[in-house]
């Protein structure tokens, strides 16, 4: 029985050395063995009859680091369970991965910061609508806090920190997932709330209060924590992720993983598709009745009639709308910009979605799910650069928020002051007529109010 067991060992460990060294079926075939607790033989994890044999299951061949590693860990403690982390391997990717993230975190904090600041000191932009961005901000700002920090913790040290704590690791995927379906959730309220002002315009006073309103952002919150629900009572599970590095739904439980894309990005996608299309359809209805008043008018005027009639026209397509228009031109340019984040969104997401609904882990390099996870993450510093290089309202607002605006001010006056005096100091007398002159001038001011 022992020569029995001898010969048997020996075969396994050549046929362990062979693969190792020859690379047979390359990276992305996978091979497990397991010794047996009760005969001390090596047998297959997943062969209940065969116990001399090997199958592929489980572990994936990586001879270019020379050593056969574990996909996951599905089978029990008797196999060989220990994951694969390529930046664990990858020195220069681990680097970027962190750097890149920890710069979207800061940046994206400060500037969702300076967003609902902007949105709630600033007169202009305190609007229904924008009760949505801030709801938006809120949402990225749990990213960028939260999320984005630990996505650099699981990057350089998941296997100490996020692997061996599970309770930290549930936090991180309870808030991660929620927040990520709450962002896509606000980009259709936000394009749902611009279709009805400018495609409804007579609804939206009645539709968008601001008590409706917030309770429409209550709404996109509790809804999202629904959605995540049946990852918590045993449809899925959390755990973390080695391609993304972070703690988040189970992605091998796939029909889990279809339902968050599908209610998370899919159905939201839709609405917003929907909202931004008729956006379009109306805005180019109108320039278009413009234009065809603007030529039957000028075929008939002379060049000085022409700028009348052009106005006439713009009075005839007003006189067909409400006495009230429900938008104008910058409730338009808001539209753009907020159609411009929305792009931006998608083209950050798109990658992590199909790679979800694919659910191909091993016939995709890692470092595109490296790549992924950086775009994913990144996309919640985009929106504030984005409002403030595409709207001059924002931009406002930004610059009051920094102080930026008392600034140019106070630049501006100094300079009047200066070219006023020629950089002279005036004399008593004139600063005595100056004063004379003042007094009288508040003096008649005060006669006009009576």
């Amino acid at each position: 029985m022992m020569v029995i067991q001898l010969c048997e060992c020996s075969f396994y460990g050549l046929a362990v050395y062979w693969i190792s060294v020859t690379g047979v079926g390359g990276i992305g075939d996978k091979y497990i063995f397991s010794k047996s607790p009760q005969s001390g033989f090596f047998q297959a994890a997943d062969a209940a009859e065969v116990t001399m044999n090997f199958t592929v299951d489980n572990v994936t061949a990586h001879p270019d680091e020379g050593f056969l590693v574990a996909r996951n860990n599905t089978h029990n403690s008797s196999g060989f369970e220990e994951p694969y982390l390529y930046l664990e391997h990858h020195f220069g990717w681990m680097v970027v991965t962190a750097l890149v993230i920890g710069l979207a975190a800061v940046v994206g904090t400060l500037g969702n910061i300076l967003i609902i600041l902007a949105v709630c000191c600033v007169r202009t932009l305190r609007t229904c609508g924008n009760i949505f961005v801030v709801n938006l901000s809120l949402a990225d700002m749990i990213v960028t806090v939260f999320i984005d920090p630990m996505n650099v913790v699981g990057a350089v040290a998941g296997r100490r920190v996020l692997m061996e704590d599970p309770v930290l690791c549930e936090w991180v995927a309870s808030f991660c997932a929620p927040a990520c379906m709450s962002s896509m959730w606000n980009m259709c309220a936000i394009s749902l709330n611009r279709y009805v002002l400018i495609c409804k315009p007579h609804l939206y006073p009645t539709i968008y209060t601001v008590k409706s309103s917030i309770a429409c952002c209550l709404f996109i919150w509790l809804l999202a924590h629904l959605l995540c629900m049946p990852n918590h009572i045993g449809w899925g599970q959390n755990r973390f992720n080695q391609e993304y590095y972070l703690c988040s739904f189970d992605m091998v439980t796939h029909t889990y993983g279809i339902f968050y894309i599908m209610t998370g990005v899919i159905i939201p996608l839709v609405g917003v598709l929907f909202g931004y299309t008729a956006i379009f359809l109306k805005v180019r209805s109108v320039k278009m009745q413009i234009r065809q008043h603007q030529k039957s008018l000028a075929t008939k005027t002379t060049t000085t009639e022409t700028t009348t009639g052009v106005n006439d026209a713009a009075a005839e397509v007003k006189k067909k709308r409400p006495q009230k228009p429900g938008f104008t031109v910058d409730d338009v340019k808001l539209a753009k910009t907020l159609f411009a984040a929305f792009l931006v969104f998608l083209i950050c997401w798109l990658p992590f979605a199909l790679f979800v609904l694919a659910h191909e882990p091993d016939a995709i390099p890692r470092w595109i799910y490296v790549i992924a996870i950086i775009m994913a993450h990144g996309n919640s510093a985009v929106n504030p650069i984005l409002y403030g290089m595409t709207n001059e309202k924002f931009r406002e607002g930004y610059r009051t928020i920094l102080g930026l605006n008392r600034r140019v001010e106070d630049g501006k006056s100094a300079r009047r002051d200066q070219t006023f005096g020629h950089g002279m100091l005036p004399d008593a007398t004139s600063m005595g007529a100056s004063t004379r002159v003042g007094r009288t001038s508040v003096d008649s001011r005060k006669d006009s109010r009576v």
